[in-house]
């Protein structure tokens, strides 16, 4: 911050924008929605609902042990990293609200009564762990190779296993075209 917040957001864009592409903007961005956005809408949904409630004479106190955490992200571009410590403290801050328990029921009630709904949730839930990570570069190349967060593990696992079969097959069964994988 030795130049000013002038200074700062100059350099902001030319971090993102000059020495990165757009891919890698939108991986970032991407990374927002699916660490933070995502849970900040889950939770305010369910204060909404009132399934969480803040105690009135804590909200404040909860409010400033959460604020701090929210100033990492400016001040530096160890984005990874810093998307995944707000993520924690977020997470961390609805947790300690009151959970009304009978609601909370009711809603689960509801969820799984709807079979659209119950589906839904176990596919998103199921792309959510295994189709992406948030590593410290949040989906920014080092040196001109790509890094995604879309290549989880599991995809990684899938690309090895079709490369395999390709493989397996072209050496002991039949002649497959040549094909660059």
């Amino acid at each position: 911050m030795g130049g000013g917040i002038y200074k700062y957001l100059g350099a902001f864009y030319k971090w993102h924008f000059f020495y990165f592409s757009y891919r890698d903007f939108v991986n970032l961005f991407f990374s927002v929605i699916l660490s933070i956005l995502l849970f900040y809408a889950l939770f305010q949904y369910l204060i909404e609902k009132k399934i969480l409630n803040f105690q009135s004479k804590l909200q404040a106190k909860y409010f400033n042990y959460f604020v701090p955490t929210l100033i990492p992200i400016l001040l530096t571009t160890d984005h990874g990293r810093n998307i995944s410590l707000i993520t924690f403290h977020l997470i961390s801050f609805y947790l300690i609200l009151n959970l009304n328990n009978q609601k909370f029921l009711n809603l689960t009630e509801n969820i799984n009564k709807s079979l659209l709904i119950k589906v839904s949730l176990i596919l998103f839930l199921f792309f959510y762990i295994f189709m992406w990570k948030l590593n410290q570069f949040a989906g920014f190349g080092l040196q001109g190779i790509p890094n995604d967060i879309f290549t989880s593990s599991l995809f990684a696992e899938i690309s090895k296993f079709i490369k395999f079969t390709y493989g397996f097959i072209d050496l002991n069964i039949i002649n497959l075209p040549e094909i660059k994988l």
